[in-house]
């Protein structure tokens, strides 16, 4: 090998050995995106992020899914009025309704409406006030207190043909009759006081509740014979009380009538009259002055109570002495025994 030769391996050694000097000092890093990355003194800069926007489309329709109806079973009774406990009205339709639209041929055959004791009469009128709901009546109205069984058997159906899936009975009582509970005095007394009272209760509201000042135009429920003049007043709905305006006569034997036809708020009626009589007790002498007491002073007077108030009069007319003393009348006002009787009310009498 000549020297010239020997040079050109010496220039070519150095020159890769440069360039490989100069490749070991580059920055080695794979990711691109950290070799773009600011320094921590300059704020981030803002970038971009795009997503993918759908085309917009015209008339574009999305379906509703509409859940498929469910046939009807069978047809199920959702309501009877009146309810349990509640009475039926002589004039109150009894009302069925039913889940869905009922054949209403079917139920003609299929409806049963009985007594207590289990006695039929003729079927109910049927009046349907839908395909759903039907009214049953009775032409001449409902007897009153009385308990009725309604019975609807497998044979009723709906119009799409299905029948009950067993038969139902409903209980039902009507409405019971208005009566007189209570009288005061009770029937047949004879020993009434002169300033007694007439009680009279009834087992039903007869009268709205109201004010004792604002009872114009409410019921007079009860008339005396002979007549006895006086006021009434509804304590309550259901009590009466009547008061006479002078004392009663005593030894007279009154007679009190309820007449039937008397009504109750919700329309029950007296069916018959109600009678009751009283009387008050005939007056007796409780204490004489002067008797058995011998010598007397000449003008002291005689005195006489009576176990009630008299009627001046007929007591003045009726006293007498013998032999005849000239004197006058003085009456006493009226006292009250300690015990606050008032049978013990008397009046006294003295002769001067």
């Amino acid at each position: 090998m000549t020297r010239s030769h020997v040079r050109i391996f010496e220039h070519l050694f150095v020159g890769l050995v440069i360039a490989l000097s100069a490749c070991s000092r580059q920055p080695q890093s794979t990711d691109p995106i950290s070799a773009t990355t600011p320094s921590r003194s300059e704020p981030p800069a803002a970038t971009a992020r795009v997503t993918d926007v759908p085309e917009p489309t015209e008339n574009r329709v999305t379906p509703i899914a509409t859940p498929s109806q469910r046939p009807p079973g069978t047809p199920v009774i959702l309501d009877v009025s009146p309810a349990p406990g509640e009475e039926l009205l002589t004039d109150q339709p009894i009302v069925i309704t039913f889940d869905q639209a009922m054949d209403q041929e079917s139920m003609l055959q299929a409806l049963l409406l009985c007594n207590a004791d289990g006695s039929c009469g003729k079927p109910p009128v049927q009046r349907w006030r839908n395909p759903s709901v039907v009214e049953l009546k009775e032409s001449t109205g409902w007897p009153v207190a009385t308990s009725l069984v309604l019975e609807l058997n497998v044979s009723a159906k709906s119009v799409g043909g299905k029948v009950l899936a067993r038969g139902q009975k409903f209980n039902i009582s009507t409405i019971g009759s208005l009566a007189v509970a209570q009288v005061i005095p009770a029937d047949g007394t004879k020993d009434l006081t002169a300033d007694a009272v007439v009680t009279i209760v009834f087992n039903r509201p007869v009268v709205a509740l109201t004010s004792i000042s604002n009872q114009v135009g409410l019921p007079m429920p009860v008339t005396f014979s002979p007549v006895i003049d006086g006021m009434g007043e509804w304590l309550n709905t259901s009590i009466f009380v009547f008061r006479p305006s002078s004392p009663l006569a005593a030894g007279v034997k009154y007679v009190g009538t309820i007449p039937a036809g008397l009504k109750d708020t919700t329309g029950a009626v007296l069916e018959r009259n109600q009678m009751f009589s009283f009387a008050v007790a005939a007056p007796v002498v409780k204490t004489i002055g002067l008797v058995n007491l011998g010598a007397v002073d000449l003008d002291q007077p005689i005195s006489v109570t009576f176990s009630q108030k008299m009627d001046h009069a007929s007591v003045e007319s009726a006293f007498s002495l013998s032999p005849a003393v000239a004197g006058s009348f003085q009456w006493a006002d009226e006292t009250v025994s300690d015990s606050g009787d008032k049978s013990s009310q008397a009046s006294g009498l003295s002769s001067e």
